[in-house]
């Protein structure tokens, strides 16, 4: 297929809204780029969805915080654009005009079932295994002994330097 014009959702819905106003019948079809997108591509594009839903920042650290309806609505929209030349400029809003307009059902039908349930599932796979990483016993100990490490290591090189061990002979000859 031919590279096309990447839109937004708002110039869809004018055209679409244009179309109707002269009782013409807009084929969204001409916005579909592609039916199959390569497992490479849905995986990166899969993690991208979980992990700009998955994370909060506190304290100028990243913490695993789980966000199920962005992560829905940003699924959507992700799934979209893998398939249309259709940007949203705003998540929660832009899916809202197009479920408002009766469009969403319509432009998912047009992607692949096979497509559609294989992005779920890799997004699942993928928000599991965050959540196993960040939430299950092991890992999390594990995560935690390796930072104690790291942070024992930093003392024990601390005080092994020059000038520690100075004054601790300083101390230890009074």
């Amino acid at each position: 297929m031919e590279k096309k014009e990447i839109i937004t959702i708002t110039e869809l819905l004018k055209r679409l809204e244009d179309a109707q106003s002269k009782n013409k019948k807009y084929d969204l079809s001409k916005h579909l780029k592609r039916i199959y997108v390569p497992h490479l591509e849905k995986i990166k594009a899969m993690e991208t969805v979980v992990n700009r839903c998955s994370y909060n920042e506190i304290n100028g650290k990243q913490v695993y915080c789980r966000h199920t309806p962005t992560l829905y609505f940003t699924l959507q929209a992700r799934t979209l654009q893998l398939y249309f030349d259709l940007e949203f400029e705003n998540v929660i809003d832009d899916y809202d005009a197009l479920a408002a307009a009766g469009v969403l059902e319509p432009l998912m039908s047009l992607i692949p079932e096979t497509e559609r349930t294989e992005l779920k599932t890799m997004m699942l796979m993928i928000r599991d295994d965050i959540e196993f990483n960040t939430r299950e016993i092991v890992p999390f100990l594990e995560t935690k002994l390796e930072a104690f490490g790291i942070g024992a290591n930093s003392l024990f090189d601390a005080l092994n330097s020059p000038e520690i061990k100075e004054k601790i002979a300083e101390l230890t000859k009074e």
